[in-house]
C-alpha cells in the first residue's frame, strides 16, 4: 500500500495579510465574534505545526453582551500586537484566529516550537500588565480547531 503524504507549501509563501474573515453568531446563548485567516487553509495540518496554542484573556469589565468596551478593545489590540510580535517571530508560530465571546478573547495559534511558546509566554506575563493572560498548548496535528471555524 502506498503512503502518500500531502506536500505543504512553505510557511513563508503564505500571505497572511490577505485572508481574514470575520463572522458573528451565537454560542451557548451568547454573542460570538470570530476572525480567522483563511490564507492558512493550504497549510492546515502542516506536520511542523502540530501544536495548537490558545491564549485566553478574560475581560476586566465586559459589557452585558459579554463583549469588551471600546476602551478595552483598544487595549486588547495592543496585547494582540505584542503577542504576535513575540510569538510569530521567525515563523515559530502563526496566528490563525481570534474568538471573542462570554467575557473573554482567545487567540488561536499553531506552533512548531511549543517549548519556546511556553518560555515566551512566561516572559509575556510580566510585560502585559493590562490583563491576565492564560495559556493552553495541545497537540492538534490535523488543525481541528482551525478547521472548525473556517
Amino acid at each position: 500500500m502506498f503512503g502518500f503524504r500531502k506536500k505543504y507549501p512553505p510557511m513563508d509563501d503564505i500571505n497572511a495579510e490577505s485572508g481574514w474573515q470575520i463572522a458573528r453568531g451565537e454560542y451557548e446563548g451568547k454573542v460570538i465574534f470570530t476572525r480567522f485567516n483563511t490564507a492558512y487553509k493550504p497549510v492546515a495540518g502542516h506536520p511542523e505545526y502540530a501544536h495548537q496554542v490558545g491564549i485566553a484573556i478574560p475581560f476586566r469589565a465586559p459589557l452585558p453582551t459579554g463583549l469588551p468596551s471600546p476602551e478595552e478593545s483598544a487595549e486588547l489590540q495592543e496585547v494582540e500586537d505584542v503577542l504576535c510580535a513575540e510569538l510569530e517571530a521567525n515563523k515559530e508560530s502563526v496566528l490563525v484566529g481570534v474568538i471573542t465571546t462570554g467575557g473573554m478573547r482567545e487567540f488561536v495559534l499553531y506552533t512548531s516550537a511549543p517549548q519556546r511558546v511556553q518560555e515566551k509566554f512566561d516572559s509575556l506575563k510580566t510585560r502585559i500588565t493590562t490583563h491576565e493572560i492564560q495559556l493552553m498548548i495541545q497537540r492538534d496535528k490535523s488543525w481541528d480547531t482551525y478547521k472548525r471555524f473556517t
